[in-house]
C-alpha cells in the first residue's frame, strides 16, 4: 500500500505491522516557506534536498539497503522481507543528482524501480469521479498483461493506480472531503474489473484511505492515521488472495 504520510507514520507503521514493506516515494519539491509570488514557489537547493533526505533516512530504523544498482521490481519479496522483519524503501528522483543516492541507507532512484504511474486528466468537476474510474482502469488494462516471459503481449511494468480526484476544481473543499468520495468506487467497480493477468500492484490513494468524511481539517497527521479504518488494507489482501494467487506465473496457483 503506497500512502502519503510523513516518517513518524512511517515508524508507527513499521512498529505496528513488523513484517511489511513500505515504499516511501519522494517526488515533490517546493520550498513554501518562500513565496515568490502567488502560489509560485521556487525548488529545493542542494543543501534542501540533503537536509530533507537525511532527515527521512536519519529517522528510518531498518531501511531497505544493500540492493545496489539492480531492478527493485525484479527483486522478489523474500529478498526485501523474507527473514520476517520489514524494511523501508525510499525512492527519490534522478534529477536531484548522484549526491542523494544511497543504498546503504535505503535511497535508490526511481529508475531503479521502473513503472507505470500516471493520474487522470481532468477535464470536468461534474463527472470527475466516474473519469477517474474509467480512466484508471483503462490504464491498468493497456498497460497490464501478467503472463511468463516470452509469451505475446505480456507486460508486467510495476502499475500504480492513482485513485485519486484533485481538490484543484474547488479549492473551498477540503483535500480529504474528495479522497473520501473518491474511494467509493474503488470497491464496488474498479475490484471487479481486476483479473488474475490484470491488477495494480500499488493503489495509491489519499489521507490513509478515508472512506468517511474525517473529523475536522486541519487535524494533525495522527489524527488523521487514528481516524482511519482497515478498508482498503482489506482490499489489498483481497487482491493478493483472491486474484493474484490465481495467476500461476506469480502465486503459483489459487490459494
Amino acid at each position: 500500500m503506497h500512502v502519503r504520510h510523513p516518517v513518524s507514520s512511517a515508524h508507527r507503521f513499521m512498529r505496528d505491522y513488523p513484517g511489511e514493506l513500505v515504499i516511501l516515494s519522494i517526488d515533490s519539491d517546493n520550498d513554501y516557506d518562500t513565496d515568490a509570488g502567488c502560489c509560485l514557489y521556487p525548488r529545493f537547493t542542494d543543501d534542501q534536498w540533503t537536509a530533507l533526505l537525511d532527515q527521512f533516512a536519519d529517522g528510518i530504523e531498518r531501511p531497505c539497503s544493500g540492493f545496489g544498482d539492480r531492478d527493485l521490481a525484479d527483486a522478489t519479496m523474500n529478498e526485501f522481507i523474507g527473514d520476517g522483519r520489514g524494511c523501508v524503501l525510499m525512492i527519490v528522483p534522478g534529477s536531484i543528482g548522484t549526491l542523494y543516492r544511497n543504498p546503504d541507507r535505503g535511497i535508490y532512484y526511481y529508475a531503479q524501480l521502473a513503472n507505470y504511474n500516471h493520474e487522470t486528466d481532468l477535464d470536468s468537476a461534474r463527472f470527475e469521479n466516474r473519469q477517474v474510474a474509467e480512466d484508471q482502469i483503462a490504464r491498468l488494462q493497456q498497460q497490464r498483461n501478467l503472463s511468463a516471459p516470452g509469451q505475446d503481449g505480456t507486460r508486467d511494468l510495476f502499475h500504480v493506480m492513482q485513485w485519486l480526484i484533485p481538490n484543484s476544481q474547488d479549492v473551498t473543499t477540503p483535500l480529504h472531503d474528495y479522497a473520501a468520495y473518491a474511494l467509493g468506487p474503488l470497491f464496488w467497480y474498479a475490484y471487479s474489473q481486476f483479473t488474475p493477468a490484470c491488477y495494480p500492484n500499488v493503489l495509491y490513494v489519499d489521507y490513509f484511505g478515508f472512506t468517511r468524511m474525517p473529523g475536522s481539517y486541519g487535524d494533525t497527521q495522527d489524527q488523521y492515521y487514528a481516524a482511519s479504518d482497515g478498508t482498503v488494507t482489506a482490499l489489498a489482501m483481497a487482491v493478493n488472495l483472491a486474484i493474484a494467487s490465481q495467476n500461476c506465473y506469480v502465486g503459483g496457483g489459487k490459494i
